[in-house]
């Protein structure tokens, strides 16, 4: 307290003193005088910084982010009637999202008229192969099938039967030829035992010829007891004329003599009779042999003929087994193809049918629709919308300007400035040059630019999203310069510029 109140006292005595002694008693403060020093110290070192620092010089364009393909087409892949859009400009669309519904409807008549000759001809192909198996089809007539199915079934059996008709008619004539040839063989081997039993008749007919019959042997007794009567008779003669018996004895011996005699006649003539048989039936006996060896030949010939036919027979019922088999293979296998072809032009039909719809090929945005009212026509590879691809690949298409081309080159590091964000509170993007135009083009301020392709620099740490379409500012590097030129650039153009001016 009693400090305090000194200095009060000191204070107020000072502001009583007069001026010189109040210099000295109270000084100037030093706060003026580093300050001085601060502000010649600060300029001192911003000359330096500006002598021998450096920043960066750059040409500053503008752009906006897009993928590296760019914006792609969308052509429609065949003709049709547009019956719904189903996008607008700026939709984000992923892969396989209808942008149009197309008319479907003669697209789908192919598919159903596909269908239905598939399912006939998958139906033949059943049919030919139960056929081919050996199994009955007229089991299918018990189904329930439609008008044009029940047509192709019963076609298929009624030609089945017709084949099956011509097998069994093979059949027959093979059955009718064996019977033939069997009996042909039988009158074979019949003629062949008659011609034996004739030979055996012959040799018997020769062996009986050659021995005696009964008319010789009768004949030779008869001749014997002619010979003995006419002796007898003789005797009696000479007795009758010595007069030792009656005539009566002689007349009865020259009677029982005659009646030999006319015995013997009658038997000789009977034994030429029988000898004149035997000869008769010797050359009927040998007749029949040859007629018998004659038919024998014949009916070995026959048994040649009726074989031919037989074997004839067997082979046109195995060419018409064969040929129904090759005829239901040939047909299966026609029916095989034309099945394969069917495949191929219902699934190019289904295609035509899915590819109807237009639908987006890759994950974007839509950038523009060039239809979008329904019931317009499209033509075959009409374009119909842009998309701008969805791609990990994002570059920033820049405009530079013609007094900028000079300085830009492939390679340069960017940095970029998202319009959305502001780059001082979400900071930049970087980049590098990857291409730049070899010529120029006009924009729609009608202005004379050079395209240029930034391709960005992966940030991992960068917390907002970015999408194709934003706008931005680029400033590309181009070089870098002194500080201090910046400062001194407007002064050595005025003073270079008024050296030379008149």
């Amino acid at each position: 307290m009693k400090r305090t109140n000194q200095n009060k006292f000191n204070k107020l005595r000072r502001e009583f003193l007069p001026e010189t002694l109040e210099i000295v008693e109270r000084p100037t403060a030093p706060l003026g005088n580093i300050i001085i020093w601060l502000v010649f110290v600060l300029l001192l070192a911003f000359i330096l910084w500006a002598c021998i620092g450096k920043m960066d010089e750059v040409a500053t364009a503008r752009g906006q982010i897009t993928v590296e393909e760019g914006a792609q087409e969308i052509r429609a892949a065949g003709t049709g009637i547009v019956t719904a859009v189903k996008v607008k400009e700026g939709d984000i669309v992923q892969c396989g999202d209808v942008l149009y519904c197309m008319e479907k409807e003669i697209e789908q008549k192919n598919i159903d008229y596909s269908k239905g000759e598939i399912g006939l001809l998958e139906l033949r192909i059943d049919l030919l192969s139960n056929l081919l198996a050996g199994e009955d089809i007229t089991v299918y007539r018990k189904d329930y099938y439609n008008t044009e199915q029940t047509e192709v079934i019963e076609s298929i059996i009624s030609m089945d039967e017709s084949a099956r008709l011509s097998i069994e008619e093979c059949e027959l004539a093979v059955q009718t030829a064996k019977k033939q040839y069997d009996l042909a063989g039988k009158n074979l081997n019949n003629g062949e035992q008659k011609t034996d039993y004739l030979k055996e008749q012959g040799k018997l007919q020769k062996a009986v010829n050659d021995l005696k019959s009964t008319s010789q042997i009768e004949l030779e007794m008869l001749q014997d007891n002619y010979q003995y009567a006419v002796s007898e008779a003789e005797k009696y003669k000479k007795l009758y004329e010595a007069g030792a018996t009656a005539e009566v004895e002689w007349k009865q011996k020259v009677k029982e003599a005659d009646s030999l005699k006319k015995q013997i006649d009658v038997k000789k003539i009977n034994i030429e009779n029988e000898k004149l048989s035997q000869k008769q039936n010797d050359n009927s006996i040998s007749y029949q042999i040859e007629e018998s060896k004659g038919d024998y030949q014949n009916q070995k010939g026959t048994v040649e003929e009726n074989k031919q036919n037989y074997e004839t027979a067997i082979k046109n019922l195995e060419s018409a087994r064969n040929q129904r088999t090759e005829k239901l293979y040939e047909m299966k296998q026609q029916y095989l193809e034309e099945l394969k072809q069917y495949d191929v032009q219902i699934a190019e039909q289904y295609n035509q049918y899915e590819n109807k719809d237009i639908i987006a090929p890759f994950d974007g945005i839509v950038k523009s629709l060039e239809i979008e009212k329904e019931g317009a026509v499209v033509a075959a590879t009409q374009l119909v919308a842009e998309i701008i691809p969805d791609s990990d690949v994002e570059i920033v298409e820049a405009e530079i300007l013609n007094s900028d081309i000079g300085y830009v080159e492939v390679g340069q590091d960017t940095d970029i400035k998202v319009d959305t964000y502001d780059y001082q509170k979400y900071g930049k993007l970087h980049g590098t040059v990857v291409y730049v135009s070899p010529d120029a083009t006009e924009n729609e301020q009608m202005q004379k630019v050079y395209k240029a392709k930034i391709a960005l620099t992966e940030d991992k740490d960068r917390q907002w999203e970015i999408s194709q379409g934003m706008q931005c500012t680029v400033e590309i590097k181009t070089d870098q310069r002194h500080i201090i030129e910046f400062f001194l650039e407007p002064l050595t153009d005025a003073l270079d510029r008024g050296l030379r001016e008149r």
